[in-house]
């Protein structure tokens, strides 16, 4: 029978939406995803014991920043999803290969009440019949947080942090033996270096697929859910303000959103206290800020930042002491010395250069906020044409204010203007 395709065929391969402020004929390029729909469909299908001609509609559902997501529906009633990676996510193989072994393996803990989609079929190579790697997953049901958030009462919304913090909980019970990512050993190239997994049969921890873990800023008590508010911080029961009544529309949405953030504060904080209490401790060890960002800026000199690093490791041998508390090092004789040092005049260089580099990238921070894009170009869908307008104002701006000797160099280099990327 025919299917129905939600839009034109050909938008199945392509973007919706322009997403970048620049380059974006390339972006565009590096998303472009061609494959076979027909034979799309019918793997669909014959993963959960139907056939090609039990499709009755196929749609986009939705284009992130590494797959374009598609829903399949059946004659039945039946829908799956479809997880197509574009092109440009990498590495290769890989990213998928992990990504079900995930599925899969917090499948064996549904047991614990973990609730995860099911993988019914995967291909990690882009040689087969659809032309692309693919993961055909259950599709789950349910509402979006998010969606119903501002609608909820407290006690719904208490209720449901209590459930997320009790599988916070389980998660962390699970126990790994390193940091990475994991796959099915069939996955891996026999060559490829890995950790066996203790009582998972054909599951082996390997190379990370990507950044597993990203920061998201101050990871100190600065990360609890409303950090700095008085009321918060004393874990004080949230009141809306006795004028509530008297206040105007917008005042009381403010009132609102506050007496939210910290309901949510308060029941989080004491969910976590009684469910998962290591994580608690973990998040306001005084020095989980520095760890967090040892971390994450491992990566950036393959990025061409070699000062963020270094300035944290300085820190990091000076706040020895606070870094070993808790484990336990302390209470050694002798406790172990920081294997770096650096010399004043390198310490004192370093931190002037990083001084600089964070004015300049708040500087760059107001000005992407000024005109409406994300720290990589990407813009909201329907706001391309706005954004667009918006920086070649900005733009005329800072030329208007630049010293005539500096306005070439910002012709050349305006952030937000298309650029040769293999310059």
């Amino acid at each position: 029978m025919a299917v129905s395709i939600v839009g034109e065929s050909r938008l199945l391969h392509t973007l919706s939406n322009p997403l970048r402020s620049y380059n974006e004929t390339l972006r565009l390029a590096e998303r472009r995803l061609p494959f076979n729909v027909t034979q799309l469909k019918r793997v669909a299908a014959e993963a959960v014991g139907r056939t090609q001609r039990d499709v009755c509609n196929i749609r986009k559902l939705a284009e992130g920043g590494f797959n374009r997501t598609f829903e399949i529906s059946m004659l039945d009633g039946l829908q799956v999803i479809a997880r197509l990676p574009y092109p440009a996510t990498v590495p290769k193989r890989y990213t998928i290969a992990s990504e079900v072994c995930s599925y899969v393996r917090w499948t064996f803990v549904r047991r614990y009440g973990i609730p995860v989609p099911q993988v019914f079929r995967y291909s990690t190579s882009d040689d087969n019949e659809v032309g692309t790697e693919y993961i055909i997953m259950e599709k789950m049901s349910g509402q979006e947080a998010g969606c119903v958030w501002y609608s909820m009462t407290d006690a719904q919304r208490s209720h449901l942090i209590r459930e997320v913090v009790v599988m916070e909980a389980r998660m962390f019970s699970i126990k790994l033996p390193a940091s990475g990512s994991i796959y099915y050993t069939k996955d891996l190239d026999p060559q490829t270096k890995r950790i066996e997994i203790d009582g998972e049969s054909g599951i082996s921890g390997g190379v990370m697929s990507g950044r597993i873990f990203q920061s998201t800023g101050n990871r100190t008590t600065k990360t609890l859910p409303n950090y700095g508010d008085e009321e918060s911080d004393n874990l004080v029961e949230p009141q809306l303000p006795q004028n509530f009544n008297a206040l105007d529309s917008d005042e009381q949405a403010a009132a609102k959103e506050l007496y939210r953030r910290r309901h949510t504060h308060l029941h989080y904080i004491s969910a976590t206290e009684k469910s998962n209490p290591n994580h608690l401790r973990a998040w306001t060890h005084p020095e989980v800020f520095l760890k967090q960002k040892l971390f994450q800026h491992a990566t950036d000199p393959w990025e061409g930042d070699n000062i963020t690093l270094k300035a944290d490791l300085i820190r990091a041998t000076q706040r020895w002491p606070n870094l070993l508390s808790e484990s336990g090092y302390l209470e050694t004789s002798p406790p172990p010395l920081c294997p770096l040092s650096y010399e004043q005049e390198e310490i004192d260089k370093c931190f002037e250069i990083e001084a600089e580099q964070i004015l300049c990238d708040k500087d760059m921070e107001k000005s992407r906020m000024a005109i409406g894009v994300a720290e990589d170009g990407w813009v909201p869908p329907g706001m391309y044409n706005v954004v667009k307008e918006k920086s070649e104002d900005f733009k005329k701006e800072v030329l208007m204010a630049a010293e005539p000797e500096a306005r070439e160099m910002i012709e050349r280099h305006w952030p937000f203007a298309d650029r040769d990327e293999d310059e």
